[in-house]
């Protein structure tokens, strides 16, 4: 073999290796930004999941309160904020014990403590907590529509203070509901509350 074509086949071997170079490296991006996961979503699909609170504070709430558990607040909110969208307190709470005018940081935990038993025992009937199916019995007489409800309507759903009524209304407003599972998509919504709201509503 004369030195020319030893020199185009070394030529074409540098070629063949820079392109193999260049995908392996391009190669883990375009994983990352369109592969799959197992349940069938795209990396971006996730991430944006993943922060669908970002602008939003994260509180737990536990005791005396109508709908305990983690609730998504707007920044600068305050104790009786958390207390609304934990759906108010029970008859039988201590609310002398809770700092209502506390302002909220992310991750702040909001104990509300029951009576002592004495004064638990001096609550007079009508002041007894109404069983939560009972209560929406009374309070809704009907199935509410997600798209076209008043704040006030929402605001009859279980579990649904003035807070999470007006985020649903600024929801709808961008977007309107396709179907119910779509409130779902309302931040300070999650599976469980969802359950709990879904015989109420329609759209």
């Amino acid at each position: 073999m004369d030195l020319k074509k030893k020199k185009i086949l070394v030529i074409c071997l540098l070629v063949f290796i820079c392109v193999v170079i260049s995908i392996w490296q391009s190669r883990p991006a375009a994983i990352s930004e369109g592969s799959l996961t197992a349940k069938g979503q795209t990396g971006q699909e996730v991430l944006e999941k993943q922060n669908k609170e970002a602008n939003k504070i994260c509180v737990y709430v536990s005791g005396a309160v109508n709908n305990p558990g983690l609730h998504y607040l707007s920044p600068g909110s305050r104790g009786k904020d958390a207390i609304e969208e934990a759906g108010g307190f029970l008859a039988e709470a201590n609310k002398d014990k809770v700092n209502m005018a506390k302002r909220l940081k992310d991750g702040n935990h909001i104990n509300v403590p029951f009576l002592p038993e004495k004064k638990r025992k001096k609550i007079s009937p009508g002041e007894q907590p109404v069983p939560e199916q009972a209560k929406e019995q009374k309070t809704i007489t009907g199935k509410v529509n997600i798209n076209s409800a008043a704040q006030e309507e929402l605001e009859k759903l279980p579990g649904v203070g003035p807070s999470l009524a007006a985020r649903i209304i600024a929801h709808r407003t961008q977007k309107p509901f396709n179907t119910i599972e779509d409130i779902s998509k309302v931040p300070g919504i999650g599976q469980k509350k969802y359950l709990r709201l879904k015989p109420w509503l329609e759209v």
